[in-house]
């Protein structure tokens, strides 16, 4: 028995094939089973609004895509399709169920009055439940942090380099004063007077902060978590 595995990328689609053949082996006779497994999004969804609606937040199956207008990678099939929007103070929200066909692009319109357009099923709620506007609003919050966190990412390796230069100088700075009055360099050199106090409080901290930023599996991740607030989870 042998095994051969493959992996086909189509650029056009962004589709992946995997393909796994089996040869067996038969008193001489070759008998080949082939098996396939194709998962893409091929198909577009395109999410227009009214007036009301701009800006509303859109989530597909209860994952959230974005505000509206957007255009939305999905597969083939009937899709739940909700938007959500403050109006006044008040939570407007409106959900259409879609069928969409397989390499196609359908056009949907979200509107809170009474016109909106879909190839489905729609309802309409004035008072949708608050958990879920909720929860949209969080997925909304941790998309823009991850995305912030990934914009950041460039900057570290000139945090860190300028984090490195001021350790340095502050260990520089403390080891000539040290020198300076005790007439040579000794590496534990304590505190003899105010000054020097604050220059060996300069140098630890300088070089605590070099040591932390270059620590952990991920250490530009880690410091641009620093750089931003979290989102909080619902309750």
């Amino acid at each position: 028995m042998s095994y051969l595995s493959m992996r086909v990328t189509d650029t056009q689609s962004r589709a992946v094939l995997s393909v796994r053949s089996i040869t067996l082996w038969l008193g001489g006779v070759t008998s080949m089973v082939l098996s396939t497994a194709l998962f893409a999004e091929t198909s577009t969804l395109r999410v227009a609004c009214d007036e009301d609606a701009d800006g509303a937040s859109i989530s597909v199956n209860g994952k959230f895509k974005g505000e509206c207008p957007i255009d939305i990678k999905a597969n083939a099939g009937v899709l739940k399709v909700k938007a959500v929007k403050e109006i006044d103070g008040k939570t407007k929200s409106k959900t259409l169920d879609v069928r969409i066909g397989d390499g196609v692009t359908k056009r949907i319109e979200m509107s809170f009055g009474s016109s909106g357009s879909s190839s489905g099923s729609s309802s309409a709620s004035a008072q949708p439940d608050p958990r879920a506007v909720a929860q949209l609003r969080y997925e909304a919050e941790v998309a823009e942090y991850n995305r912030s966190i990934d914009e950041c990412r460039p900057r570290f390796d000139d945090a860190l380099r300028n984090a490195r230069l001021e350790a340095k100088e502050a260990f520089e700075e403390h080891k000539a004063a040290c020198i300076e009055a005790k007439g040579e360099w000794d590496p534990i050199c304590g505190v003899w007077d105010s000054h020097s106090q604050v220059l060996l409080d300069r140098r630890k901290k300088a070089e605590k902060k070099y040591e932390y930023m270059n620590s952990g599996d991920d250490p530009a991740g880690k410091w641009c978590a620093g750089q931003f607030t979290a989102p909080q989870r619902p309750l």
